[in-house]
């Protein structure tokens, strides 16, 4: 491993040793760290990583996991399957001639039978990508034009088809940005678009549609590392910086309810891919599964998608309260941003629509269950209420802020 002169310090946090560059403030926001953590040489890939996201060997690692998940996971989802096939109102229809890719626009009306596709969860940032207008429709079911295609967009119809599927659902171009019935419409169909997918691919990283999916990666800096004081060897210096880094694309509040419904999820995040469904958390580092003394939530919507699991498989075996983890859903999805305030409860819908089975009554963001407690929020800092909701003030969604 390559060392050089750092200021650092060591924190416990979780029960890991944490060394960072910074000497002071918030672990989380530091340029570099590492946790020592009790691994065995075989939890390690014992292949050396690339030197970007996008290499063939990280992709082949991507779709080792998705054909593993499909065809042995029995506790996961798979919409090919399901007694009542879901359709989306549009989907693109991937083709490729090699690596050239080329897109058009299907409608359930005339084109689209019941199909398996993939979904794209991305930033939009402060530019626009090339979106679905009713200028285009038309136009759009003939060819789309790759060259417009932000690379997030290329990048994520690329590697659907390395996944053997033909379609893909990006929210920008199968609903019409500029007609607002079909955006109500759409909205109200999202959590069924993401719930019936065979997998969504996340770009974790990219403030924009611009960014892309992949990243140029130092391999070194990730690369676990035996720490040789300790006789054992069973101690490892595992980089920290992907897990504790705020990643852009958990600051949306719609991705919350699209990752948590997805039924599989290739988290490309900068320094290496993840892979989340009810069955496995790997990475590029552990691709057999992140081992129990590294297994932690890595990102915002790992415990709650253990939840929705359990609550579907094992109702009366659940090990803790139900009202803690929708607690913790409540408080991740306040600290999260939208465009649009009006797009709160519609972005929190296909979540309701998940629990309701198992939670019962739910009314303004309360279950009734749990009304007693649902009633003790209080608002982390001065906030403003939601004009464009009409939500009663006695429920966390009448304002704008954490809770």
């Amino acid at each position: 491993m390559f060392w050089r002169p750092v200021t650092s310090w060591e924190a416990s946090i979780l029960g890991f040793t944490i060394i960072s560059e910074e000497s002071r403030g918030d672990y989380s926001k530091a340029r570099c760290s590492f946790k020592l953590a009790s691994l065995k040489a075989s939890d390690i890939a014992s292949q050396p990583l690339s030197n970007n996201t996008g290499s063939y060997t990280s992709l082949q690692q991507a779709i080792e996991w998705f054909q593993t998940c499909r065809m042995n996971h029995a506790h996961c989802r798979n919409t090919s399957l399901t007694d009542v096939p879901f359709k989306p109102t549009r989907l693109l229809f991937v083709q490729s001639d090699g690596e050239n890719i080329q897109l058009r626009l299907h409608c359930s009306t005339k084109q689209l039978a019941a199909v398996p596709y993939m979904t794209l969860s991305h930033c939009w940032g402060g530019g626009s990508p090339l979106r679905l207008v009713k200028a285009t429709l038309t136009a759009f079911q003939q060819k789309i034009d790759t060259k417009q295609l932000p690379t997030t967009f290329l990048q994520a119809a690329q590697m659907t088809k390395r996944l053997g599927c033909s379609y893909l659902w990006i929210d920008s171009l199968c609903i019409v940005q500029d007609d607002w019935d079909d955006w109500l419409r759409e909205a109200a169909r999202m959590g069924q678009v993401y719930k019936n997918s065979i997998g969504n691919i996340a770009a974790t990283d990219g403030t924009d549609s611009s960014k892309g999916c992949f990243c140029i990666r130092d391999p070194r800096a990730i690369q676990p590392e035996p720490f040789d004081d300790i006789p054992d060897q069973s101690q490892y210096l595992v980089g920290g910086s992907d897990v504790f880094r705020h990643h852009i694309l958990y600051t949306r509040g719609w991705v919350l309810q699209e990752v948590l419904l997805a039924p599989r999820v290739l988290h490309c995040c900068r320094e290496q891919l993840y892979w989340h469904c009810d069955e496995l958390r790997a990475s590029e580092i552990f691709p057999n599964g992140m081992p129990a003394s590294i297994l932690e939530d890595y990102h915002p919507v790992t415990k709650y998608r253990s939840f929705s699991n359990e609550l579907s498989l094992r109702w009366k075996l659940i090990t803790y309260h139900p009202f803690t983890y929708w607690a913790r859903l409540v408080q991740a999805y306040c600290g999260m941003s939208f465009t649009k305030t009006e797009d709160r409860a519609a972005a929190f819908s296909g979540i309701i629509s998940l629990l309701r089975p198992h939670l019962g009554d739910y009314l303004a963001g309360l279950w009734k269950i749990f009304l007693p407690f649902e009633l003790l929020w209080v608002a982390v800092k001065p906030s403003n209420r939601h004009k464009a909701l009409k939500v009663p003030s006695w429920s966390w969604m009448s304002i704008d802020g954490p809770v």
